[in-house]
């Protein structure tokens, strides 16, 4: 093992050991130490280091995601932190480790997004494309990147839990949102627009959100609870 982890409580010293020899590189001296100092912080250095292989692997540009840890300690300490949460994360940014970018240099993890901000993204995002199915997976995209921006600010920047749960609140008002245009977008066109019983007035729609969501108190494991109501019976 190289003295700079000799700090580092690895419950398997050997595959750590093979796992820091296969990303140092020569050319980087300075990412050894960065690397070192972020793994002593990490609860389990071993899974981190599995799950950092893995990232680099999925990323498409893992010179340069290699480059920015050399040179900025910050950025490896966010990449490990996020890596060391949860599988769950881990799958994310394996999934769009352009993700990780966008925790750097995009999202202000100090501030919790306002519900206005995040609907205007969220029915734009979904505008973009022009069948259901594209739609949905846009939006589904749109989710992965927000609930790692707000576990971001959980696990790195430490916000307050009521912050998060704002967070999440609005999220979820969004995606909402988001998904009922998606819906109108695709029955609209096939069905008209939903009538008020005898009149050629639409009818008003309200979706209801219940429990931890009508109460803004969503964690990150809480479904939400929707009721769909029409304010009279139609056609």
């Amino acid at each position: 093992m190289r003295p700079a982890f000799s700090r580092v409580v690895f419950s398997n010293p050997d595959a750590a050991a093979r796992a820091i020899e296969n990303l140092l590189s020569a050319e980087r001296p300075q990412f050894e130490e960065n690397l070192a100092a972020a793994l002593e912080e990490s609860p389990d250095p071993d899974i981190t280091l599995v799950r950092l292989e893995r990232f680099l692997a999925a990323s498409r540009t893992p010179h340069l995601d290699l480059e920015l840890m050399t040179a900025a300690p910050r950025y490896t300490r966010l990449v490990a932190t996020v890596l060391g949460q949860s599988h769950f994360l881990t799958d994310i940014v394996c999934r769009n480790p352009e993700y990780m970018m966008y925790l750097w240099e995009d999202a202000d993890l100090a501030q919790t997004r306002t519900r206005e901000d995040l609907v205007r993204e969220a029915r734009s995002i979904v505008d973009l494309f022009d069948t259901f199915e594209s739609r949905c997976e846009a939006l589904r995209r749109f989710r992965r990147r927000e609930i790692l921006r707000i576990a971001a600010r959980d696990v790195v920047a430490h916000c307050h839990v009521a912050a998060v749960a704002d967070d999440l609140s609005n999220f979820a008002d969004a995606a909402c949102e988001a998904a009922l245009r998606c819906a109108r977008h695709e029955l609209k066109p096939r069905f008209g627009k939903p009538l008020a019983s005898g009149t050629r007035n639409e009818a008003n729609f309200v979706a209801i959100g219940m429990g931890k969501l009508g109460a803004r108190e969503l964690n990150f494991s809480s479904d939400i609870d929707l009721i769909f109501l029409y304010d009279e019976s139609g056609e």
